[in-house]
């Protein structure tokens, strides 16, 4: 079932009339709820998506990439952190999948929605750090150690 962001849907009609058909694909678009653990693409943050589609007989071939800023949360110090997302895309949508391997085309449309969310998705950093040398807080007072020593002395015990 194709889901509610039309602008993400195209009808595989033209790509099945003739082998070897490519078109391109370019758009910025609102995607909701993509969030995992610390991270989050916030809607009014656009994805880009730039993909190039192949006729290959009952098989399109979907190859691109996508891009959007993301925010979250340093697993040890809180502040926020960001940056850019860029994933790329190499997968394929086919009429009879079943095996979970492809995605679908269902009722004659290739829903892209899909697929951009799965692939952003699993892009996003599960355990964002502002930094690799991130020293975190201080467990007894809370004092951020990349800008501040220990007031109660409980870090210079601990290192």
């Amino acid at each position: 079932m194709p889901h509610a962001n039309s602008l993400l849907c195209l009808s595989a009609e033209s790509f099945w009339r003739e082998r070897g058909v490519c078109r391109e694909f370019a758009i910025r678009a609102e995607i909701d709820d993509l969030s995992c653990l610390g991270s989050v693409i916030p809607p009014s943050n656009r994805v880009d998506i730039s993909l190039e589609l192949v006729a290959e007989g009952a098989t399109i071939l979907v190859d691109g990439a996508l891009s959007a800023e993301w925010v979250g949360t340093c697993r040890r110090c809180l502040v926020e952190v960001g940056g850019l997302l860029t994933v790329p895309v190499h997968e394929m949508y086919r009429q009879d999948a079943d095996d979970g391997l492809v995605y679908p085309i269902t009722g004659g449309i290739i829903d892209l929605e899909p697929l951009v969310r799965d692939m952003l998705l699993t892009s996003l950093p599960l355990a964002p750090l502002c930094g690799e040398g991130c020293k975190g807080l201080c467990p007894g007072c809370g004092a951020d150690l990349n800008h501040e020593d220990c007031a109660c002395g409980l870090t210079s015990v601990t290192r």
